[in-house]
């Protein structure tokens, strides 16, 4: 009768582990995951996926994840041999890369067709033939950061509501001149060094301002009169010094660090830079605030969502398991948890949104929130979209050198639509 019993008891003991066994493995590329600064943020975030979801699958994050700068090399070296990942974080420009190789999968048949209608924006842009390629992990939104030290010394007291009056206020805050250090203070900061990515379509907002865009129906229309507008604007802007000639953005995020930069847009993760560049340190955040980047009229706005999104990749043999993985990392869980922890990631999911930032007390994060609603995506599914955005790039250095707009928008014009074959 012991000996019975012994045996149960083991039997009972390795039921368990051979239910574990029989679980499947999603392989994930996540560079996050190899970065120091987001190992509180994802640990937390997959113990909670294990705790939820453990019993139905095991994600492995280990065996693929690379640093960012290798991610698309490595997936492109993989894809001709079917060796990727299940899922893969990728920057929505590098999409059609991989599409160019036949690398993914139609995530539709992995994710519930109510999780795909969530997406507030539709999947439009990421629907190939009708497979959808991609969905957006988290959307990484602009909006206008602004210094209220250099917004008081102006003598401004309301926000700006149309980017006429961005201009106007950044005229008043340069003309500060210096501060107490002999330090220049500029009033609105545009990146151009030609050093980073998306310096290029970071101009978009101002565009958009203006009545203008990149592309429409699928032709490029950079040369129109509402961008030469936005174009002679950004070459005054340089001439007048209201913004400092060849600055990066993590040189433009140090200006604004030291108070030394009335307004500019970027991500609302950026706070950490700030505090970091700031002598106030953790105090610096209570020294500045946010709004939505101001169109051409009041109410209107013109910031910008930078997607990252997932992909399953063809070499995934469970879609099912994947789709647990998917639905997860771009749930009301993921998202919620990074906001926690000050990551400044928002969802392009309408019931996400919803249930992460209903009570929203941080004015910073508000301001975000609101600029979610209207920030547009990025026109970026086309080979040729990181290439156009460099020549914009070089464009407005050439701006900033004092070149004509005219000419300017019309080389660059040109040079774009023989990337675009058009």
């Amino acid at each position: 009768m012991k000996k019975f019993l012994c045996m149960l008891l083991v039997l009972t003991m390795l039921a368990p582990m051979a239910a574990l066994a029989d679980t499947p493995v999603i392989t994930v590329n996540n560079w996050s995951w190899v970065d120091s600064g987001w190992a509180a943020c994802l640990t937390e975030v997959f113990d909670t996926f294990k705790a939820q979801h453990g019993d139905e699958v095991t994600i492995d994050l280990d065996t693929y994840s690379t640093a960012y700068a290798d991610v698309m090399t490595t997936l492109l070296m993989q894809a001709p041999s079917g060796t990727t990942p299940d899922i893969a974080m990728v920057k929505a420009a590098w999409v059609p890369q991989l599409l160019e190789l036949d690398a993914l999968a139609d995530i539709s048949t992995a994710m519930s067709p109510e999780v795909l209608a969530d997406y507030t924006a539709g999947l439009g842009a990421y629907t190939v033939n009708g497979a959808i390629v991609a969905v957006p992990y988290f959307g990484q939104g602009y909006a206008m950061f602004y210094n209220k030290d250099l917004f008081e010394q102006a003598g401004i007291t309301e926000l700006p509501k149309t980017f006429d009056e961005v201009l106007a206020d950044a005229e008043k805050i340069s003309a500060l001149g210096s501060d107490a250090n002999g330090n220049k203070i500029y009033g609105l900061g545009l990146v151009n060094s030609q050093k980073e990515l998306a310096e290029g379509y970071n101009v978009f907002p101002w565009l958009w301002a203006r009545g203008g865009d990149f592309e429409k129906d699928g032709e490029i229309v950079l040369n129109s009169e509402a961008n030469l507008k936005a174009y002679q604007e950004i070459a005054d802007l340089y001439a007048r010094g209201i913004s400092p000639k060849g600055q990066s953005f993590k040189e433009m995020r140090n200006l604004f660090a030291t108070g030394n930069l009335g307004m500019f847009w970027d991500l609302q993760s950026q706070t950490a830079s700030f505090v970091q560049g700031s002598a106030l340190g953790e105090d610096f955040i209570s020294h500045i605030g946010a709004f939505p980047i101001p169109g051409m009229n009041e109410g209107d706005a013109v910031g910008y969502n930078d997607d990252v999104c997932l992909v399953m990749l063809k070499s995934c043999k469970d879609p099912k398991a994947a789709g647990i993985v998917l639905e997860y990392m771009t749930g009301a869980t993921t998202i919620g948890l990074m906001n926690k922890h000050g990551k400044g990631k928002m969802s392009s999911r309408a019931s996400v949104m919803d249930e992460v930032f209903k009570d929203v007390d941080n004015p910073i994060t508000a301001a975000y929130v609101e600029a979610a609603k209207t920030n547009r995506g990025l026109p970026c599914m086309n080979t040729a979209f990181s290439q156009a955005d460099e020549a914009i790039t070089r464009s407005v250095t050439r701006l900033s050198q004092g070149e004509d707009p005219a000419a300017v928008l019309e080389d660059v014009t040109e040079e774009i639509k023989e990337l675009y074959s058009e």
